[in-house]
């Protein structure tokens, strides 16, 4: 299993970084489509704000509609009548004849479509002809002859929610118009107020650049009533491009949405168009087609994509540093455990288990043809070195030993420490057994030489036993067993070495 491991570990920490790469992009997408729908949920309640705004006021005025129609068509035909009888419109009290109409405004419109007379002060002199398309409504309304109402419509200056109905003078040289703010017969639907709505909307969603009202009438021409308390509210200027998916909104009742480039600045928009109210041919006093068109700014979004985004890149670059330096880590205390569990920790020598290895290694090399040898050594009186100058004295000795001996050996032998005082060292490369004499007999007489510990002189003597393979045996087991013989004779007859036959 362990050879498994090491053999693949480089495999196994690839997959592990590409699992926490992989991981982590799934949390960054899982991140940017939360922010998207975000974005996506707010554009779905300023929607439904705004349609059900209407629709909640549409409801509740709809019962009487009739009734209110009714009373316009009344006093539109009473204004006729005045007029038949006195055809002097500015002579006209207005204000008394509203007296007994509460709710009511009246409008005089000449023939140039300008106001020239009315109860709302705000809307006088008004002059229609700056609005072409309604303007040809208009008209066409003067040069009739029937009582047209519609249902409601935004005042141009107030933005109030307001009912309007229209009827020519018999000589057509003047339209008298009606209108009933319906807040003041249905207080309840204050909340209809579009420009304080839409202004509310913008606070609390600034990604809404701007909103507009576009209408559709019965001849098919389009009106834009643009809300924002900073300019008029009626535009008919409209790019084609426009005109094009609002048509498309209102014929299909669906939502249709489009990126539209900023005039002024070298960027996309993003556009909504959402049917509120369309036309029902079925009913006579539908109001006309009407659509809701929403320009929001995505640029919150881009930026909130893009700070996580970096935010991304930088945690990928802090996990992949990270990474690294943790498979660093571990990949060095990887080797340190496997060295020392391959190693003595004082002398930093193999121990048995390594050299059997490097034993059995050099064994099953069929290239190497020649003899090894096994010396087994042994420190004599070593034990009176640590009770007259103690252990760290004794660990140092054994730390100047395992340096001597390794200095007498070819970078082909081996040596390690078995424990304690014990050592034993692999000779390659030997031919005679007279080869490996010379070798013991010379670190015999090296050993000779002092050692210099804290000030103090030591000499000390080793005890070597020597086995030969395959002469003496075929494994390391029996080999070390014969060597360990050898040595300890060499020990009783006070010799240097013993040379097992």
């Amino acid at each position: 299993m362990n050879n498994v491991i090491e053999k693949h570990k480089y495999y196994i920490i690839i997959a592990v970084f590409l699992i926490i790469i992989f991981l982590s992009y799934n949390s960054y997408q899982n991140t940017t489509n939360i922010i998207k729908s975000k974005y996506i949920t707010h554009q779905t309640l300023i929607e439904k704000s705004i349609i059900n705004s209407i629709n909640n006021t549409n409801y509740a005025y709809q019962i009487a509609e009739k009734l209110l129609n009714d009373k316009m068509e009344k006093l539109s035909r009473q204004l006729i009548s005045k007029y038949r009888d006195n055809p002097d419109v500015l002579t006209w009290d207005l204000e008394k004849i509203k007296q007994t109409h509460k709710y009511v405004n009246i409008y005089i419109i000449d023939n140039n479509l300008k106001i020239i007379h009315t109860t709302y002060k705000k809307d006088l002199g008004l002059d229609f002809n700056k609005y072409p398309l309604f303007s040809k409504v208009l008209r066409k309304r003067l040069e009739g002859d029937n009582f047209i109402v519609d249902r409601m419509d935004i005042s141009i200056k107030s933005g109030q929610l307001k009912k309007y109905s229209y009827m020519p003078t018999p000589d057509h040289k003047y339209l008298i118009e009606l209108s009933i703010n319906l807040k003041e017969i249905f207080p309840q639907i204050d909340s209809i107020n579009l420009i304080s709505l839409t202004e509310r909307l913008k606070s609390e969603y600034p990604t809404i650049e701007e909103i507009n009202f576009y209408r559709i009438t019965q001849q098919g021409n389009i009106v834009t009533e643009s809300i924002t308390l900073s300019e008029s509210l009626l535009h008919t200027d409209i790019p084609d491009k426009i005109k094009s998916l609002v048509k498309k909104c209102a014929s299909t009742s669906q939502v249709v949405s489009s990126k539209i480039k900023s005039n002024s600045q070298n960027r996309y928009y993003s556009v909504r168009f959402i049917p509120c109210l369309t036309q029902n041919p079925e009913d006579p006093y539908w109001w006309d087609s009407s659509v809701i068109g929403i320009k929001y700014n995505n640029e919150f979004m881009l930026e909130e994509l893009n700070h996580y985004k970096h935010v991304f890149i930088i945690n990928m670059t802090i996990i992949t540093i990270v990474f690294v330096l943790f498979v660093l880590v571990i990949e060095y205390l990887l080797k340190e455990t496997k060295y020392m569990a391959y190693h003595d920790h004082l002398t930093k020598l193999p121990n048995r288990a390594l050299f059997e290895r490097y034993f059995n290694k050099l064994k099953n090399n069929t290239i190497n043809l020649n003899k090894m040898a096994v010396l087994f050594l042994d420190l004599d009186d070593f034990k009176n070195v640590n009770d007259t100058l103690g252990h760290a004295i004794g660990d140092k000795l054994l730390i100047q030993v395992a340096k001597r001996l390794k200095k007498n050996l070819k970078p082909s032998d081996t040596l390690s420490r078995l424990g304690g005082d014990e050592f034993t060292l692999l000779l390659t490369s030997i031919r005679t057994r007279e080869d490996v004499i010379k070798f013991a007999s010379d670190l015999s007489e090296d050993f000779k030489k002092p050692f210099i510990l804290d000030g103090n002189k030591l000499t000390i003597h080793p005890s070597i036993g020597i086995s030969i393979y395959p002469d003496n045996g075929k494994n390391l087991d029996s080999l070390l067993k014969q060597a360990d013989n050898a040595m300890y004779q060499a020990k009783k007859q006070k010799l240097d070495f013993i040379l097992w036959r």
